[in-house]
């Protein structure tokens, strides 16, 4: 019974992580660097806000996008 439990919570836990993170509304998003879970870009900004930016812009073009956590 441990065995059954065991395998249906996983089974759930996989598919709540898929739609998390691989779920795909059709709509198409300006590519940008990919953030933490949760936290989303927010750490890569800690030491000011220009430098990471000026340097995404040199890597993604002049328009990307960046994630600062769950609504």
């Amino acid at each position: 019974m441990i065995s059954l439990t065991a395998f249906l919570f996983s089974s759930v836990l996989c598919f709540s992580i898929y739609y998390l993170f691989f779920k795909n509304d059709g709509k198409t998003y300006p590519k940008g660097p990919r953030g933490v879970p949760i936290l989303g870009n927010v750490l890569q900004l800690r030491g000011g806000q220009h430098k990471p930016m000026t340097k995404w812009a040199k890597e993604y073009g002049p328009i990307f996008q960046i994630y600062f956590g769950p609504k």
